[in-house]
């Protein structure tokens, strides 16, 4: 297991740069989660009102 904040602090200077690009990733992340979850919701739903 690595340390990250070394990794970070190592390749890339500024840690709080890399953190905040890490979080644009993550809202994507989240935001492909939520629409996966969207459409089992409505499979679901499909499937319950046949």
């Amino acid at each position: 297991m690595i340390d990250v904040e070394e990794y970070i602090r190592d390749n890339h200077g500024n840690p709080f740069e890399k953190w905040f690009a890490s979080l644009d990733v993550q809202k994507d992340i989240r935001r492909a989660k939520l629409l996966v979850d969207e459409y089992k919701r409505r499979k679901s739903a499909e499937l319950h009102t046949r």
